[in-house]
């Protein structure tokens, strides 16, 4: 009986510590998952995230690599509407800060953030009103389709990629 009670304190022992290091495994890499995550994701107050850039190599070089001008826009109903945003221009820069200007002047400053998974185009100005944009692409050329969480989801705008900002 001495022999019985040895061997199951044996396997409950092996079976701790077996449990213990498994335990210990997966917070390693629940940790260093939530790391990654808290440095690329932002969370809005209204529980929506979207992605930053995480420094080093630049991960958003088709924001980056250029200046995006407005080719076109329209806006459901206006039909005066796609003047609006002629000569306009935005740079994205990799600490995610955005310039949109009017030709050689600055119009706004702020930060952008892109959800990959949402597609989705955030525009979080330093003054003003944020907006958020449904996006595609297609090599040089980027289609911002507006969203019904700041209305402006009867708007388009075409943008095309350049070297230099527009001129007159």
């Amino acid at each position: 009986m001495t022999n019985t009670n040895h061997l199951k304190l044996s396997i409950l022992f092996v079976f701790f510590l077996t449990c213990v290091a498994c335990k210990k495994d997966t917070k390693s890499t629940t940790n260093n998952i939530t790391e990654q995550t808290k440095e690329n994701v932002i969370v809005n107050p209204d529980g929506t995230k979207h992605h930053t850039s995480s420094g080093g190599t630049n991960q958003w070089a088709l924001f980056t690599s250029g200046i995006w001008h407005v080719a076109f826009s329209v806006k459901v109903g206006d039909k005066d509407f796609k003047n609006r945003y002629e000569g306009q221009y935005i740079q994205f820069m990799e600490s995610n800060a955005y310039i949109r200007g009017h030709y050689d002047k600055v119009m706004e400053e702020g930060r952008w953030e892109y959800d990959e998974g949402l597609n989705t185009l955030y525009f979080l100005p330093n003054e003003g009103q944020e907006s958020e944009w449904k996006m595609q692409t297609n090599g040089d050329a980027m289609i911002l389709v507006g969203t019904t969480r700041f209305n402006n989801n009867n708007e388009q705008i075409k943008l095309e990629k350049h070297a230099e900002k527009p001129s007159k």
